[in-house]
């Protein structure tokens, strides 16, 4: 499956795109727990384990996601700017 990796804003996260529409996350490197707050007020504690978003959203890093079906994620993902694309082949 094809994916997409892009580092998401300034976060030391990466999101993954995957070919199937889904997303997924991943760390990088090891830091300290971040609070991100975007423009519609949702508000994001990344750790170096997981993403936890608004009131129950709990994201696991190296899992894919259906991000349509869950709307405190695709709030905070819109939320962001996207740098660095680079494509990555997982067989």
């Amino acid at each position: 499956m094809q994916q997409i990796a892009m580092q998401l804003a300034t976060l030391p996260i990466q999101i993954i795109l995957a070919e199937n529409g889904m997303i997924g996350f991943q760390s990088l490197g090891d830091f300290s727990i971040i609070i991100d707050c975007n423009d519609s007020g949702i508000q994001a504690i990344v750790s170096t384990q997981d993403i936890f978003i608004g009131a129950n959203t709990v994201i696991d890093y190296g899992v894919l996601y259906p991000y349509k079906e869950m709307p405190e994620l695709l709030a905070w993902v819109q939320d962001k700017k996207l740098i660095e694309p680079t494509l990555q082949r997982v067989f």
